[in-house]
């Protein structure tokens, strides 16, 4: 295909065959404590409407008003190291003898503290790196889990973000 005279170039291999690089982590401060395998976010608002009062206008909408964003992510796969594990449930102890094989957490209210994740896609034509985080994620929906090796392994989990930033 020939090029375009003042178009931009990705370069894209002969071959067509591109190569994006995407990494997703989960973090508590400066720790890494696991990985996510997909994940789906997604953002929210609420938008009223503010309508005429005139019975001859019949309720004409004249402003759209945008209240404020909800974030939340929507994750398939993901692990959490479980030698990392006393960095998101602050060292609890198991609340029965079948919760001490998993790390010692049972239930969504045993996460004591938000984690962050970073989401880091590399430009393949120009090697740039850009990284997105997810700060102040909140586990609200989780669903089973296996426990492997030394992994804790999950399959599915919904998290609400406190916000959005990138670096």
């Amino acid at each position: 295909m020939p090029e375009v005279q003042g178009a931009p170039t990705v370069g894209i291999p002969e071959n067509n065959e591109s190569q994006i690089s995407t990494s997703l982590t989960i973090q508590v401060g400066n720790e890494e404590i696991g990985f996510i395998e997909s994940f789906a976010p997604s953002s929210t608002r609420t938008i009223t409407r503010l309508r005429e009062l005139s019975q001859s206008s019949g309720g004409r909408v004249v402003e759209m008003v945008p209240h404020t964003e909800d974030t939340r992510i929507t994750i398939s796969g993901y692990c959490i190291y479980k030698d990392k594990m006393e960095f998101l449930f602050r060292r609890i102890q198991p609340q029965n003898v079948a919760d001490a094989g998993v790390g010692g957490f049972a239930s969504l209210i045993a996460q004591k503290v938000p984690f962050d994740i970073y989401e880091r896609a590399k430009h393949p034509g120009t090697g740039v790196e850009v990284v997105t985080i997810y700060k102040g994620c909140w586990a609200s929906d989780w669903s089973k889990t296996a426990n492997i090796g030394n992994a804790l392994v999950g399959e599915n989990l919904t998290v609400e973000v406190q916000a959005v930033a990138p670096r």
